[in-house]
């Protein structure tokens, strides 16, 4: 019985309520007891929580995983175009660079 109040107490200090730490503590360790009446139990009650947390997360936090996901994805597809228009525009500089310091070398070789 002492592994069954760990749990409800665990449970209960986590925030749930005894309505529902109560059967899921008593599932704990007894298969037979569990059964598929229990298993449903045992995963509502995760699926509640999981669905506890996502609001809390969107509503209080203001911060959606899926959004700031893709945020950080759109960030990085931003600095990697970034770099390669950074690199591009100093390849185009040197070019003109070269181009400009040939011409210019030509001109003063036909005013001589």
């Amino acid at each position: 019985m002492a592994k069954n109040d760990d749990l409800f107490d665990r449970l209960r200090a986590a925030g749930l309520r005894k309505k529902l730490a109560k059967p899921i503590a008593k599932l704990e360790g007894n298969s037979k007891r569990a059964g598929a009446k229990g298993e449903k139990l045992a995963r509502q009650a995760v699926e509640d929580l999981t669905t506890a947390v996502d609001d809390i997360e969107r509503r209080v936090l203001r911060r959606n995983r899926k959004r700031s996901d893709a945020a950080r994805k759109a960030a990085q597809t931003r600095k990697r175009n970034a770099a390669k228009r950074r690199a591009s525009s100093k390849k185009g500089a040197q070019t003109r660079s070269d181009v400009a310091r040939v011409r210019k070398r030509g001109k003063k070789r036909s005013r001589r």
